[in-house]
Protein backbone atom coordinates (compact mmCIF):
# COMPACT_ATOMS: atom_id res chain seq x y z
CA UNK A 1 0.00 0.00 0.00
CA UNK A 2 1.53 3.65 -0.80
CA UNK A 3 1.92 6.43 1.47
CA UNK A 4 -0.67 8.29 -0.18
CA UNK A 5 -3.15 5.99 0.31
CA UNK A 6 -2.52 4.76 3.95
CA UNK A 7 -1.97 8.36 5.48
CA UNK A 8 -5.05 9.72 3.05
CA UNK A 9 -4.87 12.19 0.73
CA UNK A 10 -5.76 15.02 2.72
CA UNK A 11 -2.49 13.79 4.79
CA UNK A 12 -0.81 13.11 1.88
CA UNK A 13 -1.28 16.45 0.06
CA UNK A 14 -0.46 18.60 3.61
CA UNK A 15 2.97 16.78 3.52
CA UNK A 16 3.81 17.49 0.15
CA UNK A 17 2.72 21.44 0.11
CA UNK A 18 4.71 21.42 3.84
CA UNK A 19 7.87 19.88 1.57
CA UNK A 20 7.17 22.22 -1.47
CA UNK A 21 7.81 25.04 1.05
CA UNK A 22 10.72 23.56 2.37
CA UNK A 23 12.61 23.45 -0.35
CA UNK A 24 11.79 26.85 -1.34
CA UNK A 25 13.58 28.73 1.53
CA UNK A 26 15.80 25.95 1.23
CA UNK A 27 17.09 27.35 -2.20
CA UNK A 28 16.95 30.34 -0.65
CA UNK A 29 14.65 31.97 -2.94
CA UNK A 30 12.76 35.69 -2.22
CA UNK A 31 9.37 36.22 -3.00
CA UNK A 32 9.63 38.67 -6.30
CA UNK A 33 7.94 41.68 -6.01
CA UNK A 34 7.77 42.27 -9.92
CA UNK A 35 5.19 39.36 -9.94
CA UNK A 36 3.43 40.57 -7.03
CA UNK A 37 4.51 37.57 -4.76
CA UNK A 38 2.79 37.08 -1.60
CA UNK A 39 1.68 33.46 -0.81
CA UNK A 40 -0.66 32.73 1.40
CA UNK A 41 -0.03 31.12 4.21
CA UNK A 42 -2.93 30.08 6.43
CA UNK A 43 -4.56 27.13 5.74
CA UNK A 44 -7.55 27.28 7.79
CA UNK A 45 -8.29 30.18 5.43
CA UNK A 46 -7.29 28.34 2.42
CA UNK A 47 -9.73 26.12 2.97
CA UNK A 48 -12.59 28.00 3.49
CA UNK A 49 -11.61 29.32 -0.20
CA UNK A 50 -11.82 26.06 -1.31
CA UNK A 51 -14.79 25.33 0.28
CA UNK A 52 -16.43 28.42 -1.52
CA UNK A 53 -15.96 26.70 -4.97
CA UNK A 54 -18.13 23.27 -4.09
CA UNK A 55 -17.69 20.07 -4.57
CA UNK A 56 -15.82 19.11 -7.62
CA UNK A 57 -17.90 19.18 -10.76
CA UNK A 58 -16.66 17.03 -13.99
CA UNK A 59 -18.57 19.15 -15.79
CA UNK A 60 -16.84 22.68 -14.40
CA UNK A 61 -13.16 22.19 -13.71
CA UNK A 62 -10.93 24.51 -11.99
CA UNK A 63 -8.64 27.29 -13.25
CA UNK A 64 -6.32 28.61 -10.72
CA UNK A 65 -4.73 31.65 -11.11
CA UNK A 66 -1.13 31.93 -9.81
CA UNK A 67 -0.87 29.04 -7.32
CA UNK A 68 2.83 30.24 -6.34
CA UNK A 69 3.81 27.80 -3.27
CA UNK A 70 0.18 25.76 -4.08
CA UNK A 71 -2.00 26.70 -0.63
CA UNK A 72 -5.16 26.36 -2.31
CA UNK A 73 -3.58 23.41 -5.64
CA UNK A 74 -3.20 20.72 -2.49
CA UNK A 75 -6.17 21.42 -0.96
CA UNK A 76 -7.92 20.96 -4.63
CA UNK A 77 -5.84 17.88 -5.11
CA UNK A 78 -6.94 15.81 -1.96
CA UNK A 79 -10.72 16.99 -2.35
CA UNK A 80 -10.55 15.37 -5.73
CA UNK A 81 -10.90 18.34 -8.14
CA UNK A 82 -9.62 18.23 -11.86
CA UNK A 83 -7.56 21.50 -12.11
CA UNK A 84 -5.48 23.37 -14.20
CA UNK A 85 -2.93 25.88 -12.15
CA UNK A 86 -1.43 28.68 -14.37
CA UNK A 87 1.69 30.08 -12.85
CA UNK A 88 4.23 32.63 -14.29
CA UNK A 89 6.92 31.54 -12.40
CA UNK A 90 9.20 29.08 -14.24
CA UNK A 91 10.80 27.53 -11.12
CA UNK A 92 7.57 27.46 -9.08
CA UNK A 93 5.55 25.74 -12.22
CA UNK A 94 8.29 23.14 -12.34
CA UNK A 95 8.46 22.48 -8.28
CA UNK A 96 4.85 22.34 -8.10
CA UNK A 97 4.52 20.02 -11.12
CA UNK A 98 7.08 17.89 -9.56
CA UNK A 99 5.28 17.45 -6.18
CA UNK A 100 1.69 17.47 -7.48
CA UNK A 101 2.96 14.40 -9.48
CA UNK A 102 0.64 11.79 -7.34
CA UNK A 103 -2.20 13.93 -8.36
CA UNK A 104 -2.85 13.73 -12.07
CA UNK A 105 -6.28 15.53 -12.40
CA UNK A 106 -4.24 18.65 -11.22
CA UNK A 107 -2.13 20.09 -14.17
CA UNK A 108 0.53 22.65 -13.26
CA UNK A 109 1.22 24.83 -17.00
CA UNK A 110 3.53 27.78 -16.66
CA UNK A 111 2.12 30.36 -18.19
CA UNK A 112 1.02 34.04 -18.67
CA UNK A 113 -2.87 34.17 -17.41
CA UNK A 114 -3.14 36.92 -19.69
CA UNK A 115 -2.63 35.02 -22.62
CA UNK A 116 -3.88 31.52 -21.69
CA UNK A 117 -6.61 29.81 -23.56
CA UNK A 118 -9.04 28.77 -21.41
CA UNK A 119 -10.30 26.28 -23.82
CA UNK A 120 -7.44 24.54 -22.41
CA UNK A 121 -9.03 23.94 -19.12
CA UNK A 122 -12.74 23.38 -20.51
CA UNK A 123 -14.23 23.10 -23.17
CA UNK A 124 -17.70 25.01 -21.60
CA UNK A 125 -17.46 26.10 -18.10
CA UNK A 126 -14.97 26.14 -15.55
CA UNK A 127 -14.52 27.77 -12.40
CA UNK A 128 -11.73 30.48 -11.49
CA UNK A 129 -10.34 30.34 -8.38
CA UNK A 130 -6.73 32.42 -7.31
CA UNK A 131 -5.07 34.72 -5.42
CA UNK A 132 -4.52 37.95 -8.23
CA UNK A 133 -1.41 39.75 -8.23
CA UNK A 134 -2.37 43.52 -7.49
CA UNK A 135 -0.30 44.78 -10.51
CA UNK A 136 -2.74 42.57 -12.89
CA UNK A 137 -5.65 42.14 -10.65
CA UNK A 138 -8.00 44.56 -12.87
CA UNK A 139 -6.72 43.24 -16.23
CA UNK A 140 -7.40 39.73 -15.47
CA UNK A 141 -10.81 40.77 -14.26
CA UNK A 142 -11.19 42.13 -17.33
CA UNK A 143 -10.07 38.88 -19.39
CA UNK A 144 -12.71 37.04 -17.20
CA UNK A 145 -15.49 39.62 -18.17
CA UNK A 146 -14.76 38.90 -21.91
CA UNK A 147 -15.02 35.21 -20.91
CA UNK A 148 -18.03 35.39 -18.88
CA UNK A 149 -20.00 32.82 -21.19
CA UNK A 150 -17.33 30.34 -20.44
CA UNK A 151 -16.88 30.69 -16.49
CA UNK A 152 -19.16 29.17 -14.11
CA UNK A 153 -17.99 30.77 -11.37
CA UNK A 154 -15.20 32.60 -9.77
CA UNK A 155 -13.63 32.82 -6.13
CA UNK A 156 -10.75 35.16 -6.47
CA UNK A 157 -8.89 37.27 -3.74
CA UNK A 158 -7.53 41.19 -4.44
CA UNK A 159 -6.23 43.58 -2.44
CA UNK A 160 -8.98 45.58 -0.18
CA UNK A 161 -8.97 49.02 -2.79
CA UNK A 162 -9.83 46.63 -5.53
CA UNK A 163 -12.31 44.57 -3.87
CA UNK A 164 -13.84 47.62 -2.58
CA UNK A 165 -14.04 49.29 -6.42
CA UNK A 166 -16.03 46.27 -7.30
CA UNK A 167 -18.50 46.22 -4.60
CA UNK A 168 -19.34 50.08 -5.04
CA UNK A 169 -22.89 51.27 -5.24
CA UNK A 170 -23.50 54.67 -8.31
CA UNK A 171 -22.58 57.69 -6.50
CA UNK A 172 -19.59 56.93 -4.14
CA UNK A 173 -16.07 57.69 -4.68
CA UNK A 174 -14.99 53.64 -5.11
CA UNK A 175 -17.42 53.37 -8.16
CA UNK A 176 -15.66 53.20 -11.16
CA UNK A 177 -15.63 52.11 -15.07
CA UNK A 178 -13.93 49.18 -13.76
CA UNK A 179 -17.01 48.16 -11.37
CA UNK A 180 -19.42 48.75 -13.99
CA UNK A 181 -17.69 46.96 -16.71
CA UNK A 182 -17.97 43.67 -14.04
CA UNK A 183 -21.52 44.44 -13.14
CA UNK A 184 -22.72 44.00 -16.18
CA UNK A 185 -21.54 40.40 -16.85
CA UNK A 186 -21.48 39.07 -12.75
CA UNK A 187 -23.29 39.34 -9.25
CA UNK A 188 -20.47 40.47 -7.20
CA UNK A 189 -20.88 39.38 -3.44
CA UNK A 190 -18.21 39.29 -0.40
CA UNK A 191 -17.10 36.55 1.07
CA UNK A 192 -14.41 37.14 3.61
CA UNK A 193 -11.81 39.35 4.54
CA UNK A 194 -8.01 38.31 4.18
CA UNK A 195 -5.77 39.52 6.56
CA UNK A 196 -2.36 40.82 5.54
CA UNK A 197 -0.75 38.06 8.40
CA UNK A 198 -2.22 35.37 6.03
CA UNK A 199 0.42 36.08 3.85
CA UNK A 200 4.21 35.26 3.58
CA UNK A 201 5.36 37.78 2.76
CA UNK A 202 2.69 40.31 4.27
CA UNK A 203 1.79 42.98 1.94
CA UNK A 204 1.44 46.50 2.86
CA UNK A 205 -2.98 46.10 2.91
CA UNK A 206 -5.30 43.18 3.61
CA UNK A 207 -7.42 41.52 0.84
CA UNK A 208 -10.55 40.22 0.44
CA UNK A 209 -12.52 37.20 -0.80
CA UNK A 210 -14.84 38.16 -3.66
CA UNK A 211 -17.27 35.80 -5.52
CA UNK A 212 -18.49 36.74 -9.20
CA UNK A 213 -21.45 34.33 -10.60
CA UNK A 214 -22.51 35.19 -13.86
CA UNK A 215 -25.49 36.72 -14.34
CA UNK A 216 -28.82 35.42 -15.98
CA UNK A 217 -29.55 36.02 -19.73
CA UNK A 218 -31.69 38.88 -20.21
CA UNK A 219 -35.20 38.39 -21.78
CA UNK A 220 -36.15 39.34 -24.97
CA UNK A 221 -32.52 41.10 -25.74
CA UNK A 222 -33.06 43.84 -22.75
CA UNK A 223 -30.32 46.81 -22.34
CA UNK A 224 -28.11 45.00 -20.49
CA UNK A 225 -27.45 42.27 -23.21
CA UNK A 226 -26.24 44.37 -25.35
CA UNK A 227 -24.34 42.36 -27.74
CA UNK A 228 -21.39 45.11 -28.97
CA UNK A 229 -19.06 44.79 -25.97
CA UNK A 230 -16.67 46.59 -27.36
CA UNK A 231 -18.49 49.52 -27.77
CA UNK A 232 -19.84 49.12 -24.32
CA UNK A 233 -16.82 49.05 -22.65
CA UNK A 234 -15.51 51.76 -25.32
CA UNK A 235 -18.82 54.02 -23.99
CA UNK A 236 -17.77 53.21 -20.14
CA UNK A 237 -14.67 54.38 -20.22
CA UNK A 238 -15.32 57.05 -22.38
CA UNK A 239 -17.61 58.20 -19.41
CA UNK A 240 -15.45 57.94 -16.71
CA UNK A 241 -12.27 59.36 -18.42
CA UNK A 242 -12.87 62.90 -16.97
CA UNK A 243 -14.53 62.03 -13.97
CA UNK A 244 -14.48 65.79 -12.89
CA UNK A 245 -17.04 66.56 -15.82
CA UNK A 246 -19.90 66.44 -16.80
CA UNK A 247 -21.51 63.17 -18.81
CA UNK A 248 -22.10 65.16 -21.67
CA UNK A 249 -18.25 66.66 -21.32
CA UNK A 250 -16.49 63.12 -20.73
CA UNK A 251 -18.28 61.82 -23.50
CA UNK A 252 -18.20 64.47 -26.06
CA UNK A 253 -13.68 64.41 -25.40
CA UNK A 254 -13.62 60.82 -26.15
CA UNK A 255 -16.36 59.74 -28.50
CA UNK A 256 -16.92 60.42 -32.37
CA UNK A 257 -20.04 62.23 -32.07
CA UNK A 258 -20.83 65.63 -31.77
CA UNK A 259 -22.05 67.09 -28.65
CA UNK A 260 -25.62 67.96 -29.85
CA UNK A 261 -26.27 64.73 -30.63
CA UNK A 262 -24.84 63.25 -27.47
CA UNK A 263 -27.07 65.17 -25.41
CA UNK A 264 -30.12 64.36 -27.23
CA UNK A 265 -29.93 60.54 -27.00
CA UNK A 266 -28.50 61.27 -23.19
CA UNK A 267 -32.10 63.64 -22.76
CA UNK A 268 -34.17 60.50 -24.66
CA UNK A 269 -33.01 57.96 -22.14
CA UNK A 270 -33.99 60.13 -19.51
CA UNK A 271 -30.18 61.01 -18.51
CA UNK A 272 -29.69 64.49 -17.49
CA UNK A 273 -26.52 65.55 -19.50
CA UNK A 274 -25.43 67.72 -16.61
CA UNK A 275 -25.04 64.36 -14.36
CA UNK A 276 -21.53 62.49 -13.97
CA UNK A 277 -20.51 59.26 -14.65
CA UNK A 278 -20.43 57.56 -11.41
CA UNK A 279 -23.80 58.49 -10.43
CA UNK A 280 -25.25 56.18 -13.32
CA UNK A 281 -26.57 52.06 -12.92
CA UNK A 282 -24.36 49.98 -15.18
CA UNK A 283 -27.84 49.16 -16.67
CA UNK A 284 -28.03 52.65 -17.66
CA UNK A 285 -24.39 52.73 -19.80
CA UNK A 286 -26.09 49.45 -21.42
CA UNK A 287 -28.68 51.35 -22.94
CA UNK A 288 -26.79 54.32 -23.58
CA UNK A 289 -24.52 52.14 -25.42
CA UNK A 290 -27.40 50.65 -27.30
CA UNK A 291 -28.33 54.46 -28.22
CA UNK A 292 -25.21 55.48 -29.20
CA UNK A 293 -24.58 52.43 -31.43
CA UNK A 294 -26.30 53.44 -34.52
CA UNK A 295 -24.43 57.04 -34.28
CA UNK A 296 -21.03 55.63 -34.55
CA UNK A 297 -21.85 53.14 -37.12
CA UNK A 298 -22.85 56.49 -39.52
CA UNK A 299 -20.45 57.05 -42.21
CA UNK A 300 -18.36 60.17 -41.54
CA UNK A 301 -18.84 60.19 -37.93
CA UNK A 302 -15.12 59.66 -37.11
CA UNK A 303 -14.83 63.39 -38.66
CA UNK A 304 -16.10 64.68 -35.62
CA UNK A 305 -18.32 67.03 -38.20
Amino acid sequence: MSAQTAAGPGDAAARAASDLRARYRAAGIRPAKRLGQHFLADLNLARKIVAELGPPDPASPILEIGPGLGALTFLLAAAGHAAVAVEIDPRLGDWLAEALAPWPRVEVITADIRLFPLERVAASRLRVVGNLPYYLTSEILLRLKRESARVASAVVMMQDEVAARLLARPGSRAYSSLTVALALDFAITSAFRVPRQAFWPAPDVDSAILRLDPLAPTPGGAPTAFARRDLLERVVRAGFAQRRKTLASSLAAELPIPRPRLEAHLRALDLDPSRRAETLAPADFARLAAALAVEIALPGVEERS
